[in-house]
């Protein structure tokens, strides 16, 4: 992600060796034991240089695996010559004696092969599948299971040739790396690729390039704003991996945020980690362990040493919530989130659309951080932990609710581009080399996803981005909308709304934002609402933030 992958191109999360050793391999060559649970590592990057009393440190935080790398280039210092010692096998070593668990990732090049670029040639190819295996030579077996790549869909984690066709050179350099790994460690997970995001226009490129034939397992790196609709996009991939022959177990190696307030870290973690499980995800593993220089909000213990809130709420995850068991939703509608660890009614966490939050059984409210806190009864976007004995949870509202952000591609909403003689196309969902969002191949770059929309100027003329709100029963609702921006660039954004075809207000998103409401209408059943997005005079500045809510009848 950016340049944090400069500083750490072979780190990002994924500590699954752990399960692998818990569940004997009598299966398949490469077959991935079953998972009864959420594995939940961290990144680290001890092949730089760290201290090796941080693995103490981890241990400490309830962890069991991490993700860490080899450097090519410090191995192998003269053509087919490797000298380990260099490698960083005092990590490995000290690891395996505190009950630590690495898994090894392999992204990287040498200055003697490919000009130094990534690997690209048969020689190049087969040289980075040697580094791979003399790795495991020297290290089986402790290490059962490896990823190759890390986010090759982004330009600066590539170079040379691989630029021109990264999806078929990957194919190429995985398919060297699986006949070589298998032929001398056939038992070997390989794991690939370490996308960010869950890019699924890119998936489909590498499956069918063939790459699901030369991986065990599948690995992303879901970096977002909110944790929300991660599931969803997991179960494209999983869909996607079907239509190529059958789906394989998928790994988060990276997750995590560039957070503006490291107290915003403990909420999203427990989110994604309960989203992920649910998803069924084998593993998941945050970015990363300690601040680095170009990240330093998104570690569990700052570059003094010590602990900031996100520590808190992985010791929490890790020693009070996943003994329990996987999380597995417990929720009823699209707009609540309510998870259950495990089947034994002792614990939950719940977040959502405003409602009344019934707990029935002896129970204790905890925040993210593990912190007890007073009982909560109305559920909100912030996560509670519900500790207990027998515990009965569920969401319940006396009227209707429509979110914007919470049933984000669901019924009763619905996206249409808007041109300026008053025609409507309908939006579907993109997919590309990043996260997918909803817009028109011949409208790029407008943009609908579950927080943000981006509108575009086409030929000279505005072209507003729609969400469509339509009423499912008559009666009075109650709508409230706001949007805002980030960007001082441009003249910002105009905004529309209609009901049906009458505009009812109108606003610009500049260094203020626009509020609609709250505001009374009266709906016949069928009625739209729709609240158009586009740009003020000039292109540009116009990706706009924004949440819509409507309660009613």
């Amino acid at each position: 992600m950016g340049n944090r992958c400069i500083a750490g191109f072979f780190g990002t999360i994924c500590g699954l060796f752990c399960l692998v050793l818990l569940f004997p391999q009598n299966g398949k060559a490469g077959e991935v034991p079953p998972k009864p649970n959420l594995e939940f590592g961290v990144q680290t990057h001890f092949s730089q240089g760290w201290s090796l009393d941080l693995l103490e440190r981890l241990r400490d935080l309830g962890g069991k695996s991490f993700r860490d790398g080899i450097r090519w280039k410090s191995v192998e210092l003269a053509p087919g010559k490797y000298h380990f010692k260099n490698g960083g096998p005092q990590y490995i070593a000290r690891a395996k004696d505190i009950g630590l668990f690495p898994l090894l990732v392999f992204a990287d090049t040498n200055q003697f092969y490919d000009e130094g670029q990534t690997p690209y040639t048969d020689k190049g190819r087969r040289a980075f599948a040697n580094y791979v295996v003399e790795t495991l030579r020297v290290y089986a077996p402790d290490i059962r299971m490896i990823e190759v790549g890390n986010e090759f869909n982004a330009s600066n984690f590539i170079s040379g040739p691989f630029t021109e066709d990264s999806t078929l050179y990957f194919a190429l350099l995985l398919k060297e790396v699986h006949e070589r790994v298998k032929l001398s460690f056939p038992n070997t997970v390989i794991m690939c690729a370490g996308a960010h995001s869950v890019p699924i226009g890119y998936f489909r490129e590498l499956f069918e390039n063939g790459v699901l034939k030369y991986c065990d397992a599948i690995s992303i790196h879901p970096y977002r704003s909110y944790p929300e609709h991660v599931d969803e996009e997991i179960s494209r991939l999983r869909s996607l991996m079907g239509e190529f022959g059958g789906e394989k177990p998928i790994y988060v190696t990276e997750f995590s945020k560039w957070f503006d307030d490291s107290a915003e870290a403990p909420d999203f973690m427990l989110k994604m980690v309960s989203l992920l499980g649910d998803a069924g995800v084998a593993g998941a593993y945050w970015y990363a362990l300690v601040d680095e220089q170009w990240w330093p909000n998104m570690g569990l213990i700052d570059s003094a040493g010590e602990e900031k809130p996100a520590a808190a709420a992985y010791r929490f995850i890790q020693n009070t919530l996943l003994p329990l068991g996987r999380p597995v939703s417990r929720s009823q509608s699209s707009l609540d989130h309510i998870y259950e660890f495990g089947d034994s009614q002792k614990a939950f966490v719940a977040w959502g659309a405003s409602a009344t939050l019934d707990v029935n059984g002896t129970a204790k409210f905890f925040n993210a951080m593990g912190e007890e806190i007073a009982p909560v009864s109305i559920l909100s976007d912030d996560p509670v932990v519900i500790l207990g004995e027998n515990l009965q949870i569920s969401a319940n509202r006396a009227i209707s609710v429509a979110d914007s952000f919470y049933q984000y591609n669901k019924n009763p909403w619905s996206y249409f581009a808007l041109g300026s003689e008053e025609t409507y196309t309908k939006l579907t969902m993109m997919d590309w080399q990043w996260s997918s969002f909803i817009g028109h191949r011949y409208l790029k770059p407008l943009s609908i996803n579950e927080s943000k929309v981006a509108t575009i100027i086409s030929d000279g003329k505005p072209i507003y981005a729609v969400e469509r709100f339509t009423a499912e029963i008559p009666g009075f609702y109650e709508i409230h909308g706001q949007w805002t921006r980030k960007k001082d660039a441009g003249d910002g954004a105009d905004v529309k709304i209609f009901h049906n075809d009458q505009v009812v207000a109108t606003g610009i998103v500049d260094q203020k934002a626009f509020e609609f409401g709250p505001a009374k209408m009266q709906l016949e059943k069928g009625d739209t609402l729709d609240f158009a997005v586009g740009p003020n005079k000039e292109f540009g500045g116009d990706v706009v933030a924004r949440r819509i809510k409507i309660k009613g009848p």
